[in-house]
């Protein structure tokens, strides 16, 4: 189940990535910044840290 997480998260990245290089790009070539959401880098970090969580949490259970 961590591992879909991990490829989904992975996935997502991919995808936001490409639509932030096209919204940089058009921003540059209209003499502007185009700053990141922060709903998108805090939605980012909250995966990101449940699934680092629940990998430690794997790690150091008892069989």
């Amino acid at each position: 189940m961590l591992g879909a997480g991990y490829a989904v998260l992975a996935a997502v990245i991919f995808v936001a990535a490409a639509l932030r290089q096209r919204q940089v790009e058009r921003a540059l070539g209209a003499g502007r910044y185009e700053d990141v959401g922060k709903w998108v880098v805090l939605g980012l970090t909250l995966v990101a840290t449940l699934l680092a969580l629940g990998t430690l949490s794997v790690i150091v259970a008892p069989p």
